[in-house]
């Protein structure tokens, strides 16, 4: 398991949506055979309170060397974006 932990500072606390984006170093195959370049999805955080992504290897196919990276956007606007390098 690896990620990040963040606070999006904002004049008031309120519930936001945000775009997470996690790109694989390579593709990924899953137990069904489709594959996947990214994993996408929106969730809801609050401004002004930490909080955090996180990525969680639960399968060897999910277990991909390389440089995997992190986006998390607001309305289009990216706010973070970090990479992590995975090692066998």
């Amino acid at each position: 398991q690896f990620g990040i932990e963040y606070i999006i500072e904002a004049h008031k606390t309120k519930s936001i949506t945000l775009t997470t984006i996690w790109t694989y170093p390579s593709p990924m195959k899953n137990n069904a055979g489709k594959v996947f370049e990214k994993a996408q999805y929106h969730i809801d955080k609050y401004t002004n309170q930490y909080t955090y992504s996180n990525y969680t290897i639960e399968e060897q196919n999910e277990m991909l060397p390389g440089k995997w990276n992190i986006k998390i956007l607001y309305k289009d606007k990216i706010l973070l974006d970090k990479d992590f390098y995975l090692v066998e």
